[in-house]
């Protein structure tokens, strides 16, 4: 009777054993970084408007520049507000849409609830190269600022930090026979 009894309690204490070492093996998930995570989502969603010289008051382009701003970030992509997107999906996928998919609003969250690490810099994604104009070409719409378009007047207040920038707003039509989409 010892015999059994002494054998069922090292079986007893081989499986209490695996799934112990199991446990301590078993990693907490790794928090996302701005470098490998984070910035890829804000050069696809945020940086047409959050980078130098731009109509967004902020640049988000650089870990200095963006790690002040990560609790705020956080609420903005969990309430919807950035980024802007007004158009109602019922009515079907748009091209230039700038909204966010659940899993990019999770990783800037947890991003921000982690203490927005930098993580490795060398895990950043190619730096984008923006022109000083904005251009939907499919449109045939340009945004050009002022100052740079060829009957434009030099305008005060132009990328002087304010958060306001002034445009002269072009409207062409590529193929006159095609409508706009």
């Amino acid at each position: 009777m010892g015999y059994r009894v002494a054998l069922a309690l090292a079986c007893i204490g081989l499986a209490l054993g695996f799934c112990a070492a199991g446990w301590q093996k078993a990693e907490a998930p790794v928090a996302p970084t701005f470098y490998k995570d984070v910035l890829p989502v804000l050069q696809d969603h945020c940086h047409g408007c959050h980078r130098d010289g731009a109509v967004a008051p902020m640049p988000l382009v650089t870990y200095e520049q963006t790690r002040p701003w990560a609790g705020a970030m956080a609420h903005a992509v969990e309430m919807k507000m950035m980024p802007p997107w007004f158009a109602d999906a019922r009515y079907g996928h748009f091209a230039n849409d700038t909204s966010l998919t659940e899993q990019q609003i999770a990783t800037i969250s947890a991003w921000s609830k982690a203490g927005a690490p930098a993580g490795d810099p060398h895990d950043a994604p190619a730096a984008r190269k923006w022109a000083s104009w904005w251009a939907v070409a499919r449109l045939g719409l340009c945004w050009i600022p002022r100052q740079e378009a060829e009957f434009g007047a030099l305008m005060s207040g132009v990328g002087d930090g304010s958060g306001h920038r002034r445009v002269s707003v072009i409207l062409t039509r590529q193929n006159h026979e095609e409508p706009f989409q």
